[in-house]
C-alpha cells in the first residue's frame, strides 16, 4: 500500500512539475511584446505607418499691430469754413478716390465765387488792354511810360485771377462756369484715396472750419506690420523672412514678409520694431489697428518625423511601439524609447535612428 502511495504522489509531483514549466515557458516569449487585438486596432482606428521627412521652423514669436502705410491713410478736411449741408457716406464704408463726403455751403463760398468772377472779368479786361497797348507801344504810337503802366495793371490782375482760380478749383467747382455768373450753393470734401471710411463725426448743420478732422480713409491694400520684438531675438531675423500672422482671438493665418529690422531698443518694453509687408492676396480680413499674434519663420530644414499621436508618454520620456508580428489577427507591438525634438503641424522631429512599421494612430488606449 506505501509503495502504491508513493507512486501516486511520484506521479502528482511529476505532473505539477510539468504545469509549472507550462506556465513559465509560454509566455516568456510574449512578455516583451504588447499585444492589440484585432477589434481593438478597428475600433480605436489605429493604423501603422513609417517614419516620414518634414520640414521644421526656428520660429521668433511677437506680438504687432496692422498699421497703414505712409500712403495708405489720408485725413478728409475743409479748406474753407462753411456749414455741412449733405453728408455723402457712412463709417465703415467703402469710397473711391475723389467720391464726395461731405457737402459744405455757406457765405464764404459764394463770397470765394464772387472774388473769382470780379478777379477774372478784371484780369480778361486789363489783358486786353494791355495786348492793345503793346500793338501800339510796337508801330511807336504811344510812348514806353503808358506802356509798362498798362502791363503792370495787367501782370497785378493775372496773379489776383490765379491765385483766385487756384482757390476755386481746390474746391473743385467749375471755374469757366463762374466766369459765366452761375455759382454753387455748396461745395463737396472728396476722399483724397480710395478706401474705408472711420472717424466720421458730423451733422447736417454743423459749421466746420479748416481745422476740422471730417473723416480718416484707410487702403486697406496699402498696410504693413508692425511687430515688436525682444532684443534678444532681433539677431535671428533679417529682411525676406516669412512672417504668419493672426488677429488675436481669431483664427484665420495670414502671411507678412519681413521688408525692415529696427536698431533701437525702446527702454519700457526692451523690444525693438520692426516692420513686414503684408501679402495683400489672402482670406484672412484685417484691419488697420489690429493687435496679432506673430510668428517669424528664421530657419527651415528638413529631418525625420512622425505623427505627433504616435508618439506616447512615458515614465522615462516619450516611446513608440513598433510593430513586430500579427498572430491570428492579432498585432504585437514593441515599445521603443525615443528623443524628440520641434514639432510643427502635427508632427514631431524624431531625434536618433529609429526604423520599422510603426503604430501611427489610435494608440492613446493602449497601456505601457
Amino acid at each position: 500500500m506505501k509503495a502504491v502511495k508513493l507512486i501516486v504522489f511520484y506521479f502528482l509531483g511529476v505532473l505539477l512539475f510539468w504545469s509549472c514549466t507550462e506556465t513559465k515557458e509560454a509566455p516568456g516569449v510574449e512578455n516583451s511584446l504588447i499585444e492589440i487585438t484585432a477589434k481593438q486596432f478597428v475600433t480605436d482606428g489605429m493604423s501603422l505607418g513609417e517614419i516620414e521627412t518634414k520640414a521644421f521652423e526656428n520660429i521668433v514669436k511677437s506680438t504687432g499691430t496692422i498699421v497703414p502705410l505712409p500712403g495708405g491713410k489720408a485725413m478728409a478736411g475743409t479748406p474753407l469754413p462753411g456749414i455741412v449741408s449733405k453728408v455723402l457716406c457712412l463709417n465703415g464704408g467703402l469710397v473711391q478716390k475723389n467720391q464726395p463726403l461731405v457737402a459744405i455751403s455757406g457765405t464764404e463760398v459764394i463770397d470765394i465765387q464772387k472774388e473769382y468772377a470780379e478777379a477774372a472779368a478784371l484780369y480778361h479786361r486789363l489783358k486786353n488792354e494791355y495786348e492793345r497797348a503793346r500793338s501800339l507801344f510796337n508801330e511807336t504810337v504811344t510812348s514806353e511810360k503808358d506802356f509798362v503802366v498798362s502791363e503792370s495793371s495787367y501782370k497785378s490782375a493775372q496773379a489776383v485771377y490765379t491765385a483766385a482760380r487756384i482757390k476755386v478749383k481746390a474746391l473743385g467747382l467749375d471755374t469757366e462756369q463762374i466766369e459765366s455768373g452761375n455759382f454753387y450753393e455748396f461745395f463737396t470734401i472728396k476722399s483724397p484715396i480710395a478706401g474705408y471710411v472711420s472717424g466720421l463725426d458730423v451733422s447736417i448743420g454743423q459749421y466746420i472750419d479748416p481745422q476740422t478732422v471730417l473723416a480718416e480713409i484707410t487702403d486697406p491694400g496699402k498696410v504693413q506690420l508692425k511687430l515688436s520684438v525682444f532684443s534678444g531675438d532681433v539677431s535671428k531675423l533679417k529682411a525676406g523672412q516669412m512672417v504668419r500672422f493672426k488677429p488675436l482671438n481669431g483664427t484665420e493665418t495670414g502671411k507678412a514678409w519681413i521688408s525692415a529690422v529696427g536698431m533701437n531698443v525702446d527702454t519700457d518694453s526692451k523690444t525693438i520694431l520692426c516692420y513686414a509687408d503684408v501679402e495683400m492676396n489672402q482670406a484672412v480680413k484685417f484691419v488697420a489697428g489690429d493687435y496679432l499674434e506673430t510668428e517669424i519663420v528664421t530657419a527651415s530644414e528638413v529631418s525625420a518625423a512622425l505623427p505627433t499621436a504616435a508618439i506616447l508618454k512615458t515614465e522615462t520620456g516619450n516611446a513608440v511601439l513598433i510593430f513586430d508580428k500579427q498572430e491570428k489577427g492579432n498585432y504585437y507591438f514593441r515599445k521603443a524609447e525615443i528623443n524628440t525634438g520641434r514639432q510643427n503641424n502635427g508632427y514631431t522631429e524624431i531625434l536618433g535612428e529609429l526604423s520599422g512599421r510603426i503604430l501611427t494612430s489610435g494608440a492613446y488606449n493602449v497601456a505601457l
